[in-house]
C-alpha cells in the first residue's frame, strides 16, 4: 500500500515536471518568435527612417534650389 502511494507520488511528480518542461519549451519558442518579429520590425523602421531622411533632404535641396532660381529671376519667373 505504501509502495503504491510512493509510486503514485513519483509518477505525479514526474508528470508535473514534464508539464513544466513543456510550458518552458513553449515559452522559449514564443520568445524566439517575438525576437525575430521584433528584429524584422526594427529593420523596417530603420529602412523607413532612411527613406524619410532622403525625402526630407531632397525637399530641402529642391526648396533651396527653387529660392535661388527665384532670386535670379527677380520674382518675374512665376
Amino acid at each position: 500500500m505504501i509502495q503504491s502511494f510512493i509510486c503514485y507520488a513519483q509518477f505525479k511528480q514526474m508528470k508535473q515536471q514534464k508539464v513544466m518542461q513543456d510550458k518552458l519549451r513553449r515559452r522559449e519558442y514564443e520568445i524566439g518568435l517575438l525576437k525575430s518579429e521584433l528584429a524584422a520590425k526594427k529593420r523596417d523602421l530603420s529602412a523607413a527612417t532612411k527613406r524619410l531622411y532622403k525625402l526630407e533632404t531632397a525637399m530641402v535641396s529642391i526648396q533651396s534650389a527653387g529660392s535661388e532660381v527665384a532670386k535670379e529671376c527677380g520674382g518675374m519667373c512665376e
